[in-house]
């Protein structure tokens, strides 16, 4: 089977940190699969505050997550602390790609790599909406 391959952007938008819990942690003492989708959606929505957005009001419009990739690279364990680094990709009409990339701070070693196709959606109408204009100006850099 041929193995997933993921490459990291030579710029990211937004860089933040957080402490592995207790709740990230699987039967075998690790951040698991689920632990590892918890992070990634704090990192957005971290990402997301900076604007003074949330995931269901960013200029109007919520969004909706339409695919995700993770590679597992190194093991991660309660108390650590990872920074973790966001870069926008991939630009369509309705949306774009967040890509990730969880590192340990301590050890420098990468914990995972990661990437959520993100659709806008307008939930009062229940469809897919274009990407807003001021959202799609400030990340302009990331189309090209």
């Amino acid at each position: 089977m041929a193995r997933v391959v993921l490459d990291l952007p030579e710029k990211y938008n937004f860089e933040t940190e957080t402490t592995v819990h207790i709740s990230e942690i699987n039967h075998a003492n690790h951040v698991g699969g689920a632990g590892i989708m918890f992070l990634l959606n704090e990192a957005r929505i971290q990402f997301f505050a900076k604007y003074g957005w949330n995931e269901l009001d960013v200029e109007g419009l919520g969004i909706a997550m339409n695919d995700s990739v993770i590679l597992y690279k190194s093991q991660a364990f309660q108390g650590d602390v990872l920074e973790m680094k966001v870069a926008l990709t991939d630009f369509f009409q309705y949306g774009y790609d967040f890509i990730y990339l969880l590192t340990n701070k301590k050890t420098g070693r990468e914990v995972c790599r990661a990437k959520t196709g993100i659709m806008f959606f307008d939930y009062k109408k229940g469809t897919k909406a274009e990407v807003p204009p001021r959202f799609r100006e400030l990340f302009a850099e990331a189309e090209k």
